[in-house]
């Protein structure tokens, strides 16, 4: 593997050019004996040389996906995560010449580094999986490629897994009250409810005696959300209103289901989704409605809609215990996808990572691992 990063344009045109001529190329020596007994031609020959040629080519551009220059801060964004916009331009160019050379295996190597890409859930989602999600999807259109197909439909899979899990999280029950307005609709109510709605736990308003005497009368009736109290200094007086630790977290979950449908909806349909999730949609419609979290972990299959449950397309499922699986240690097999060259199986490359997913972001510990097949050592370029 090439450590260099300054290469990645070079190997991104050397592809486009190999592609571009392949048909033109001649053979670099005369085909093996073996070759003619099998009933290959040289041309046949020169065809499998070059494929090999250029998933070699791809596989020396892809750790490089990360290796662009940082674009400085601006005012604009401040206290923000920015998108890494270089980043997921590499991505789309590494992810399109893959699907023009019909080199799969490659993509899903590519798809591995992305996902263990250093960071913590939320940073990765915000500056770099959540806006990499449209523009892949308008790539696949471009490409007539479907979503619904490896390696794409695996790394939705745990892009949806991993959503769910750590950006939506957990909904507190709250079996006493509901969020609700608590104003009479003039102006001062609409801030108070405004500030009810939100997931904000503390709110100053300073207002002239008969303006706070409106909304204590108001708060009067919603001492299940919150507590109020009068600081008797300074001109105006200032109400303190505190709304209850649950209330709080019951107006934070709303925020995150919000969402996170905004986010299912950046993917696909609900059909979409279903046909993505298969048999672990009803787990993702759980989650959404907040009656069950959910969970990752080593175990239970997945497939696209109407998969068996030996489908090699998983999004692993509930599990008392998860083992790990090193970034290291990622299955090889045969593409399965038509007119692929020969390289890493998308479907079990993800699927091993998927396995690895309880500790996305984190330190991977060196313990409890298991290996799916052959190893294919990914550490040249990784990031982690």
């Amino acid at each position: 593997m090439i450590k260099k990063t300054s290469t990645y344009p070079f190997w991104v045109a050397f592809v486009k050019a190999l592609h571009e001529n392949r048909d033109d190329l001649p053979a670099s020596r005369p085909a093996p004996p073996e070759t003619a007994a099998n009933g290959e031609n040289e041309t046949e020959t020169r065809k499998k040389a070059v494929n090999k040629l250029i998933e070699q080519c791809l596989e020396a551009a892809i750790p490089q996906w990360e290796a662009v220059v940082s674009q400085p801060g601006h005012p604009y964004y401040y206290g923000q995560s920015q998108p890494d916009t270089k980043k997921i331009d590499r991505i789309i160019e590494l992810v399109e010449l893959c699907i023009l050379t019909s080199c799969m295996g490659p993509c899903a190597k590519l798809f591995v580094l992305v996902l263990r890409c250093k960071g913590d859930s939320t940073s990765k989602f915000q500056k770099i999986y959540i806006p990499l999600i449209p523009r892949l999807r308008e790539l696949l259109v471009k490409t007539k490629s479907d979503i619904c197909t490896s390696p794409f439909l695996d790394l939705m899979q745990l892009f949806i897994a991993t959503y769910l899990r750590d950006m939506l999280g957990t909904k507190t029950r709250n079996n006493r009250s509901q969020l609700r307005k608590v104003g009479c609709g003039c102006e001062d109510c609409r801030s108070l409810d405004s500030f009810m709605l939100s997931d904000k736990a503390e709110h100053t308003f300073r207002l002239a005696q008969y303006r706070r005497s409106h909304l204590e009368s108001r708060l009067t009736n919603a001492r299940d959300l919150c507590s109020y109290v009068t600081v008797r200094s300074g001109t105006p007086h200032q109400l303190v209103v505190k709304k209850h630790k649950e209330i709080v977290e019951a107006a934070r979950w709303a925020g995150r289901q919000k969402q996170a449908k905004v986010f299912l909806a950046s993917i696909g349909t609900d059909d979409t989704i279903a046909k993505i999730m298969g048999s672990r949609y009803a787990d993702v419609r759980r989650a959404l409605d907040g009656t069950q979290p959910f969970a990752v972990a080593a175990g239970s299959k997945a497939g696209p809609s109407g998969a068996s449950a030996g489908s090699s397309n998983s999004v692993a499922g509930p599990s008392s215990t998860s083992t790990a699986v090193p970034a290291t240690q990622i299955a090889s097999t045969t593409n399965t996808l038509p007119g692929a060259t020969s390289g890493t199986s998308s479907t079990t490359a993800i699927q091993a990572l998927s396995a690895n997913v309880n500790t996305a972001g984190k330190k991977r510990k060196k313990t409890q691992t298991i290996q799916l097949g052959p190893v294919i050592d990914l550490t040249e370029g990784d990031s982690s």
